[in-house]
């Protein structure tokens, strides 16, 4: 029987025949007008796709043998990952691709050659390492502690910061934070209906940006006026009263259709209640601007939605934003709002912070309750905010990571009987001194990025270690199998909503069909193999954290933000290896569970684009990446405001 790589080889070339004659024949009517029928020239390109194929059957397996005597030793060190290798492409050539990948009888057999290609086999061999030494298996990465580590004393610097407010952590005269907005109401000098009038006119006027899925106006000043009389009787619910923020369009907001950044049709719902996240923001006073575009269902951590032809940087339109939570990021970076809801299952916080220049914590798993599906059928998916501040993230992990009883996340830590630790802000402002902090740098890993992004990050340790901190060198084995075990799992539990999400969905972009071919293509054993390794990757990392560092530190991303591809604009990219390489220091956070959080520290000089650096903590720990935060912007980062930003004017005229 011929090799894996002839098969391959026979697959490639069957397929770059059929893309040629579909390429001559761009100049026909492909589609008719409801995209359906095939024309000759697709009939002829996909009659020579599938006899290439189907000569090459029985060449290529689902799943490459391993020997029984492991290839690679379980906990051998080294730094391994390197970008995934597969084909990229946008445009008419995407579709053609997404076409062809999306037939039942072709998929597989073209999609599961690449997945081989990338050495999946390495889960298997490493979780059958892992089963004999009696590591479980982790689908959902808790992590359980005992109730007392959080006192009284310390859960109340949360609930105090609630309705007294915390220090500003920025010095820059654009920013209009949530205590900006606090201090204006509290003064008289600006009311919030005025506020939101301007707001309102900034979002008309940075309409091109693509950012808000749907905003109801009538709401918002309903909502205004109402924060007008609690402050006229001088009986404000919270710092938040009157301070406007954006949603994700994720989860439910009373009022609004979810999209989950799909096409909307006239059969879905008006939701008829809000998500537990909104929920909090309103009772708190806070006002619900309106839903933001995402990349469609989360599924590309680049930003760009070829449905709503946007979101765009705030800093350089020609490039991405980073997503999944694109829009959020986006009202925030350009003056709309402080705060903008976001979730991350695969660094979808971190990287729109990353590329935009904006604050981006992913709390520890769990950490925040919410509603959506999301939290029930992936084990990858932390939710937490995107903002312009450290000031404005404190405030509103402060708010959403509360326990809410009777939520699963409580069931599942300890049956609802107290939930997970409180929430706190201790040593929030206590930045002058690091003192036996121990930050822990993998520097091979650490280095793996633009030269000008690791120098950017290295001066943060400098400064940290001038202040008392001291720097651990660790090693973390079988990054590669990390990445992938992450990968393929969130693949997996994207194409698991096919039949209800996604049945009957023609107008997907190309590169989701090809997702969800992908995630159809891995085997239960590698599923299995995936959470074995998730279980062992958050043991390891864990003994590190209790033993050598406190705090891991890398870049957030190894790149600035690239440039959107002309074609691309149309209807996306298919590019996995430039999204491992983006992706390079994300999967910790999602795979383990840990916190993780994107601090914009400077900006690159060719570009002037952001650079940031990301700091991981141990579960629980999110306290610690908020001071640490606090430290990078009040001592080291010099904010530029973005090329599209709306000024916010605090004093009525």
């Amino acid at each position: 029987m011929a090799s894996p790589m002839v098969a391959r080889s026979l697959v490639g070339a069957g397929l770059v025949v059929a893309l040629a004659m579909l390429v001559s024949g761009k100049h026909t009517d492909m589609f008719d007008q409801d995209g359906g029928r095939l024309d000759l020239w697709m009939s002829i390109a996909l009659v020579v796709a599938s006899l290439t194929v189907l000569l090459s059957i029985g060449l290529v397996t689902s799943e490459v043998p391993i020997p029984p005597t492991p290839r690679i030793k379980l906990g051998t060190h080294g730094y391994d990952l390197t970008p995934v290798n597969s084909p990229a492409c946008s445009g008419f050539v995407l579709r053609v691709v997404a076409r062809i990948v999306g037939s039942k009888v072709l998929g597989h057999l073209i999609i599961r050659p690449i997945l081989n290609n990338n050495n999946p086999w390495m889960l298997r061999d490493l979780a059958r390492q892992i089963a004999s030494e009696r590591i479980p298996i982790m689908s959902l990465p808790f992590c359980r502690v005992d109730g007392k580590t959080v006192t009284d004393d310390m859960a109340k610097t949360a609930t105090d910061a609630l309705q007294q407010g915390l220090p500003r952590s920025y010095t820059a005269k654009d920013i209009v934070g949530v205590m900006d907005y606090y201090i204006a109401y509290t003064s008289g000098a600006v009311k919030p209906s005025e506020m939101m009038t301007q707001v309102l006119e900034g979002m008309e006027k940075l309409k091109y940006m693509s950012m808000f899925m749907a905003s109801d106006k009538e709401s918002v000043m309903e909502q205004a006026k109402a924060s007008d009389e609690r402050w006229a009787r001088q009986a404000p619910l919270s710092v938040w009263d009157g301070v406007p923020v954006s949603v994700k369009d994720f989860i439910k907001v009373k009022g609004y259709k979810r999209s989950n950044g799909m096409t909307l049709l006239d059969s879905d719902p008006v939701q008829t209640k809000d998500d537990i996240m909104v929920k909090r923001f309103r009772e708190a006073g806070a006002i619900i601007l309106g839903t933001t575009v995402l990349t469609e269902y989360g599924r590309c951590p680049l930003g760009y939605n070829s449905h709503y032809k946007g979101p765009f940087n705030p800093y350089d339109e020609s490039c991405y934003s980073g997503g999944s939570s694109s829009g959020s990021v986006c009202s925030v970076m350009t003056g709309l709002v402080p705060v903008g809801i976001s979730f991350d299952g695969g660094g979808s916080i971190r990287l729109p912070a990353a590329f935009s220049g904006a604050f981006g914590l992913a709390p520890t798993f769990g950490r925040v309750p919410f509603d959506s599906d999301a939290s029930v059928t992936s084990g990858n998916v932390h939710a937490g905010v995107n903002t312009a501040t450290t000031t404005d993230t404190a405030l509103a992990y402060a708010l959403l990571a509360q326990n809410e009883p009777g939520h699963m996340i409580n069931q599942v830590y300890d049956g609802d009987v107290h939930g997970p630790p409180r929430p706190h802000l201790t040593d929030f402002d206590k930045i002058d001194n690091f003192e036996g902090l121990r930050i822990g740098v993998f520097w091979d890993y650490f280095n793996d990025s633009d030269p000008e992004i690791a120098a950017s990050c290295k001066a943060v340790i400098t400064e940290l270690e001038k202040r008392g901190a001291k720097v651990v060198e660790v090693s973390i084995p079988h990054l590669k199998a990390m990445s992938l075990a992450h990968g393929l799992n969130i693949s997996v539990a994207f194409s698991a909503l096919e039949e209800t999400h996604f049945y009957h969905r023609d107008d997907l972009e190309p590169a989701t069909k090809i997702q969800l071919q992908m995630g159809k293509t891995v085997t239960g054993t590698e599923l299995m193999s995936c959470n074995r390794i998730r279980g062992w990757a958050a043991q390891y990392v864990k003994k590190l954290f209790a033993e050598e560092m406190d705090v891991f530190i890398t870049p957030s991303c190894p790149i600035v933000a690239p440039r959107i591809a002309k074609d691309a604009l149309e209807c996306g990219e298919s590019n996995l290896p430039l999204l491992s390489v983006v992706m390079r220091y994300v999967p910790l956070v999602n795979l383990c569970g840990f916190p993780g959080m994107a601090i914009p520290v400077a900006y690159s000089e060719k570009e002037k684009l952001p650079i940031s650096v990301q700091f991981v903590a141990d579960h629980w720990k999110d306290a610690l990446l908020l001071r640490l935060s606090h430290f990078v912007e009040k001592h080291m980062f010099e904010r530029v405001p973005p090329k599209h930003f709306v000024q916010m004017n605090l004093n009525s005229s």
